[in-house]
C-alpha cells in the first residue's frame, strides 16, 4: 500500500517514512503542502501523513483543496504542534496526533487505518 508523508522537517519525515516502511508500505515524501496537492492528486494513495505547518501550502490548504476538488479518496492522518480536538471534526481527518509523535502512537494510528500493516 502507498502512504504519502507530508512533512517539512526532513528528519521527521524520514522517522516517519522508516516506521511505516517497517510495516510493509510504500512511501513517497514530500515537503511542503503544494508537492501534496500535486502527487497525491496524481496518484493512487492509500493513507496520507499530514503536517499542518508546511510550506507554500498549510495542511489545511491541502485538505479544503483536496474536498472541494474530490480526488482525495483515502484516510488522512493529521500531524500538529498543536492540541486541538477541533481538527477530528474537520472533513477529511481521520486521526490527529500531536508532535512529537511516538513510533508506537504512529504505528498504532496506521494500523487502525490500514489493517492489513505488519
Amino acid at each position: 500500500m502507498k502512504v504519502l508523508v507530508a512533512e517539512d522537517d526532513i528528519d521527521v519525515a524520514k522517522a516517519f517514512a522508516k516506521t511505516i516502511r517497517g510495516m510493509g508500505h510504500d512511501v513517497m515524501i514530500v515537503h511542503n503542502g503544494r508537492e501534496a496537492v500535486e502527487v497525491a492528486s496524481h496518484n493512487k494513495v492509500d493513507l496520507v501523513i499530514l503536517d499542518l505547518v508546511m510550506p507554500q501550502l498549510t495542511g489545511l490548504g491541502f485538505l479544503e483543496e483536496a474536498h472541494k476538488k474530490g480526488w482525495l479518496k483515502c484516510p488522512v492522518i493529521v500531524i500538529s504542534a498543536f492540541r486541538s480536538t477541533d481538527l477530528a471534526e474537520l472533513p477529511n481527518i481521520d486521526t490527529v496526533l500531536t508532535k512529537p509523535v511516538e513510533q508506537r502512537e504512529l504505528q498504532a494510528a496506521v494500523k487502525q487505518l490500514m489493517p492489513t500493516s505488519k
